[in-house]
C-alpha cells in the first residue's frame, strides 16, 4: 500500500524533467509574458519537492498523514483544474489525461492511503 507514494514521487519527478526539457529544448517565444517562464520554473520546483517529499514519507511512513494531506488536496486541486480546462476545450484530451487524470488517480490513491493510517 505504502508504494503509492513512489508512484506520486514518479509522476512528480516525471513531471518537473518534461517540463525542465520543454524550457531547455523549446525556450519561450518572445511574445511570452515574462511571468510565464518564471512560472513554468517555479512548477519545475513544486513537483521536485513534492517528489521528494513522497519519496522521504515512504521511508519515513509515521510522518505519512500530516504531509499527505497536503499532497492528496494538491493533486486533487490539479484533476479538478484539469477537468475545467478540458470542458471549456482550453487543453486537449492528450493534455487532460497526462495532467488531470494521472493527478486524479494518484489524489484518490493517496486518500486511500490516508485512510489506511488513520
Amino acid at each position: 500500500m505504502n508504494s503509492i507514494l513512489l508512484i506520486g514521487a514518479a509522476l512528480n519527478f516525471i513531471a518537473g524533467i518534461k517540463i525542465f526539457s520543454e524550457i531547455v529544448f523549446s525556450p519561450p517565444l518572445k511574445t511570452d509574458p515574462a511571468e510565464y517562464i518564471s512560472l513554468k520554473l517555479f512548477v519545475v520546483g513544486v513537483a521536485f519537492t513534492f517528489g521528494s517529499t513522497y519519496t522521504y514519507l515512504y521511508y519515513n511512513i509515521e510522518y505519512v498523514v500530516p504531509f499527505l494531506i497536503f499532497g492528496a488536496a494538491l493533486k486533487s486541486w490539479a484533476f479538478f483544474v484539469g477537468l475545467y480546462l478540458y470542458s471549456i476545450k482550453r487543453i486537449d484530451l492528450k493534455m487532460f489525461i497526462e495532467f488531470g487524470v494521472t493527478n486524479g488517480i494518484v489524489a484518490s490513491l493517496f486518500w486511500l492511503l490516508i485512510q489506511y493510517h488513520t
